[in-house]
């Protein structure tokens, strides 16, 4: 789901395979099988596993610190099972299995091919009650600034109308800092995203109103911020983003 490259001058190619690895290639065109830098199959949710009928969880986003040769860091987006519990499930139907999407902190290994799997260090977490419209994609922009993309967490339609709503996570393009956290926290929220201060409103947000934005890619010219955003039945589309506009769902598609 994901292919990208670490940054430091090596030229491997990392892979991110949904159920729960991560992947390195060498710069080399005769290798003959990767490396598996991470793997967290055991921690996510899956459609394979847990959550039959929801193709889209599991690991989703990988991003390198911009400064991963000196630093080792990287970040990871996939969905977990949640602690909250279902409401019962009517009569001959499964029990519905809850999950969240968890963006969490690691660092590699003193094998620059292996991460060290115990290392992870969870960054937030937000509920996603379906097992689709995760979002997913994580990315630093030319600011420094890690922006993380959420859907509205909803099977079709917009079924809890979340994309309009300003106190969830969800249906939002995140912006935040991980490298000047505030003090007990594992981020904190950049002084300049556009809702600072205004109540009701989460201020991680960066954007807003997008159905399942799914994947997110940072120009390395511009440092724009470019959207691939899946649609309900007509259209999809690819957004560039800016700072504190809103996207529309499910107001309008």
């Amino acid at each position: 789901v994901a292919l990208t490259n670490a940054g430091d001058g090596s030229g491997r190619i990392f892979v991110l395979d949904q159920p729960g690895v991560i992947y390195v290639f060498p710069e080399d065109n005769e290798v003959k099988k990767p490396t598996v830098f991470l793997a967290v199959s055991e921690k996510i949710m899956s459609p394979l596993k847990n959550r039959p009928g929801h193709p889209e969880d599991g690991l989703l986003g990988l991003a390198f610190h911009p400064d991963y040769k000196n630093n080792g860091i990287f970040f990871t987006y996939y969905t977990g099972p949640s602690k909250l519990k279902a409401p019962p499930a009517p009569k001959g139907k499964p029990q519905k299995v809850l999950g969240k999407s968890i963006i969490s902190r690691w660092k590699v290994s003193k094998d620059p091919n292996k991460a060290d799997a115990g290392s992870e260090v969870i960054l937030f977490e937000g509920e996603q009650p379906y097992g689709n419209h995760n979002g997913g994609s994580i990315e630093f922009g030319h600011d420094g600034m890690l922006y993380v993309t959420s859907g509205d967490g909803t099977s079709d339609s917009d079924t809890n109308v979340t994309g309009q709503r300003m106190d969830l996570l969800l249906a939002k393009d995140l912006r935040i800092d991980v490298d000047k956290p505030d003090k007990g926290k594992t981020y904190s929220v950049p002084r300049d995203n556009p809702f600072i201060g205004t109540k009701g409103v989460r201020p991680e947000t960066w954007a807003f109103g997008l159905r399942n934005p799914w994947r997110l890619s940072v120009d390395p010219l511009t440092g724009d911020i470019w959207v691939g955003n899946n649609g309900q039945d007509l259209w999809e589309q690819i957004y560039r983003v800016k700072k504190g506009d809103n996207y529309g769902w499910s107001v309008y598609e």
